[in-house]
């Protein structure tokens, strides 16, 4: 278990451990790594007394094999060199002509901003995640511009995809992505690299909407195929959207760009490269809330939940649906964002709550039937739309998607779109707050 946190100068390098001599390492760390029994010397990095298979850095990019265990070099090796032809943990030459520059100027808005919101809690809470991305952003490309779109696309690939960080920054030997790794990352690099991350989670948008990543020929035989499309190319390191194959990765790609975009047009940022200007057009506003229904007469609700319908169709439809089951709900929520009344107060629309339902039912509750199959099927406009409605009618009430009031019983992230975007609007106001109320001005002394 985690213990502790190695620091220095204010800065986490490391984290602190607590287990049996036998316990295997996780499944990320490569065998004889630095990680194994190491030592820490405040003046010179990591030491280790077990052998290290050097600093030579993989060929990097998505869904290659795993590599065979590496041998212990001679005791007289030189320097393993990285993949940019320099010495040990060097930063790359510059990059060529024709490699594309920064998107000036341009940051993602909306349900992009948000995940970015979400990894920067995830990180938070889980010092040895940012560790672990350090040592494979080290391995994959630690040029200061392709680390941020590498920082980016893992996070762009998490909100495609509806999953974690955590997930998104598995190892290919972990069944995951990732086949760059960096025993050793240098101050110099990690400087970058968290400067990199710190200007991902501030919203940036180098990598034009990138969600993945490779190099040399497998990124030339991608760009021949069409299998991904290029979004930017940094320091020879190739940015791409989503797999063009797989079409529910598509679908949700397009919905979160035209998110972002609609929503840069909206406070007049700068257009990503590629994107059209009218995106926003095809993407329509959700619904005024002031022709939204108000508040559950009667009730001080101890949480709002929201629900997906599992299906399509009419509002009238989820109610004959829900009758016939004996079921019920106070509101529902078309494809376009409109809201309903459907039912009052105490509708049965949730078991009695567990894990963070604990003590809520239908009595203390309020609920929403949203119509998606399922999390990845909420629009824009759904999104947008229960945003609004909860900060007029619900601002203090907490909000939970079904999945997490009864788990196990409901898909996990049912609800989560929505709750998120609420979770994070709710954030970003309290820290806004928070700034304002520290600000001590000045006494007049005029007085």
């Amino acid at each position: 278990m985690q213990i502790g946190l190695i620091s220095i100068g204010g800065r986490a390098i490391g984290t602190i451990t607590l287990e049996r001599a036998d316990a295997p390492l996780p499944s990320y760390v490569p065998k004889h790594s630095m990680f194994q029994n190491a030592s820490f010397d405040a003046s010179d990095g990591y030491s280790a007394e077990a052998p290290s298979y050097g600093r030579s850095a993989p060929s990097p990019g998505h869904n290659h094999q795993p590599v065979g265990e590496a041998q212990q070099p001679p005791a007289a090796a030189p320097r393993p060199t990285n993949r940019f032809g320099g010495e040990g943990d060097t930063d790359p030459p510059a990059q060529p002509a024709g490699s594309g520059t920064a998107v000036s100027g341009n940051r993602v808005y909306g349900r992009l901003a948000e995940a970015r919101d979400r990894a920067r809690k995830e990180l938070a809470d889980n010092p040895r995640l940012n560790e672990k991305a350090m040592h494979i952003f080290a391995g994959e490309n630690p040029d200061p511009t392709a680390s941020t779109a590498l920082w980016e696309s893992a996070i762009n690939r998490m909100a495609v995809r509806g999953t974690t960080l955590e997930k998104e920054l598995r190892r290919t030997n972990e069944g995951g992505y990732y086949e760059g790794w960096r025993d050793e990352v240098s101050p110099s690099t990690r400087r970058v690299l968290e400067a990199s991350r710190d200007k991902a989670l501030a919203y940036s948008n180098v990598s034009n909407y990138a969600t993945d990543n490779s190099s040399g020929n497998l990124a030339a035989r991608e760009n021949a195929s069409g299998t991904f499309t290029q979004k930017s190319v940094y320091a020879r390191e190739h940015f791409f959207g989503p797999d063009n194959r797989i079409a529910s990765h598509q679908r949700s790609y397009r919905d979160l760009v035209a998110n972002s975009e609609a929503e840069r047009q909206r406070v007049g940022g700068a257009p990503a490269e590629g994107v059209a200007p009218n995106t926003a057009a095809q993407s329509p506003a959700a619904p005024n809330p002031a022709g939204q229904p108000g508040r559950v007469e009667g009730v001080d609700p101890q949480a709002f939940i929201m629900h997906h319908t599992g299906g399509r169709g009419t509002p009238d439809g989820v109610r004959n649906t829900l009758r016939q089951r004996g079921l019920g709900v106070e509101y529902i929520m078309d494809r376009d964002g409109n809201i309903e009344r459907a039912g009052g107060p105490g509708s049965a629309h949730m078991m009695r709550g567990w894990g963070k339902g604990e003590g809520l039912s239908n009595s203390n509750t309020v609920g929403m039937e949203v119509i998606a199959r399922d999390d990845k099927d909420v629009t824009p406009q759904q999104v947008e739309a229960a945003r609004a409605f909860i900060a007029k009618n619900y601002p203090n009430t907490p909000v939970y998607g079904h999945g997490e009031v009864n788990p196990g019983h409901k898909e996990a992230d049912e609800g989560m779109s929505i709750v998120n975007a609420i979770r994070s609007d709710r954030a970003r106001a309290a820290a806004t707050t928070a700034t304002t109320a520290a600000k001590d001005p000045e006494e007049d002394k005029s007085k």
